[in-house]
C-alpha cells in the first residue's frame, strides 16, 4: 500500500472527520461536482534519510491539506477534526 492510501484510510477511519467530509478526500485536485466540505491533499515536499552507508529507506514527507467548504465555520470544523486526528500520529505507515 502507498503512503497516500494509508493516509487517506487513516483520515476516513476517523468518525468525526468522516461525518464532515465523508468520502471527499482526494489527492491533487477535487473532482468536479463533488459536494462540500472536502479535503484535497498534496505532497509538497520529501526528504530522504541518509546515513554512513548512503541513502536510507525512510522518507519524510510534508503533506498540504486544502479544506474546501461553504462557510468559514464549516472549514474550521474540518480543520479541528483533521488536526485532532493527525496530532501525534506515529508508527509504520506506507
Amino acid at each position: 500500500m502507498s503512503f497516500r492510501a494509508d493516509l487517506t484510510d487513516l483520515l476516513r477511519a476517523d468518525p468525526g472527520l468522516a461525518d464532515l467530509v465523508g468520502p471527499r478526500i482526494t489527492w491533487g485536485r477535487r473532482a468536479p461536482g463533488e459536494g462540500l466540505p472536502a479535503l484535497v491533499l498534496l505532497r509538497v515536499g520529501a526528504t530522504r534519510d541518509y546515513h554512513m552507508k548512503g541513502v536510507g529507506a525512510l522518507r519524510r514527507s510534508r503533506i498540504q491539506a486544502e479544506i474546501l467548504a461553504t462557510t468559514l465555520a464549516e472549514a474550521g470544523e474540518v480543520e479541528a477534526r483533521l488536526v485532532a486526528r493527525l496530532d501525534g500520529v506515529r508508527g509504520p505507515r506506507g
